[in-house]
């Protein structure tokens, strides 16, 4: 409920300076309620609420909201869903209290169909291949993308190394 009431501009004497004053009206201070899941079979409601940092009673933290909700995807990810989508829905208890609602649509696991080398002029792909982790045909993790991405890199031939996930 953040606002912006008013702004006022001005420059020192010498004209060297500018200065900005903002005046901001905080509006309600909002704290959490409870956190629900609905869809979910491959966590428990408790493993996906604790990928959320912020516990009951605490006040809202739009960041901690956000870094719970990348956990959530990282943690389906890791399982192959990277197609699963928490949806939260906010429900207010009361004027200052929000219970959080999530829908999770969670999917079918994502399998490796292919892994494409693109940029490699320095060494034969077979050189690079046998450094990788991922494989076709295995369910997509994304730790052994990063760890192949990491293995690559360290054989010092490239500047960089960039995973690009397409979907068919």
């Amino acid at each position: 409920d953040v606002r912006i009431v008013g702004d006022t501009l001005w420059f020192s004497e010498d004209k060297e300076k500018m200065y900005l004053k903002v005046k901001v009206d905080e509006g309600r201070q909002y704290f959490l309620g409870d956190i629900a899941f609905d869809g979910n079979t491959k966590f428990t409601n408790e493993q996906l609420s604790s990928l959320i940092k912020i516990d009951n009673g605490d006040p809202l933290d739009e960041e901690k909201y956000q870094e719970g909700v990348s956990k959530i995807y990282e943690a389906y990810g890791e399982l192959g869903y990277l197609y699963a989508t928490p949806v939260a829905r906010e429900m207010a208890v009361d004027d200052s209290t929000i219970d959080l609602q999530f829908a999770v649509n969670e999917g079918e696991p994502a399998k490796v169909h292919r892994v494409n080398i693109i940029g490699n002029t320095k060494t034969k792909d077979k050189v690079v291949r046998r450094e990788l982790v991922v494989k076709p045909g295995q369910v997509f993790r994304r730790s052994s993308l990063l760890r192949s991405q990491r293995e690559i890199f360290q054989l010092n031939f490239f500047q960089d190394v960039q995973p690009d996930l397409v979907p068919l």
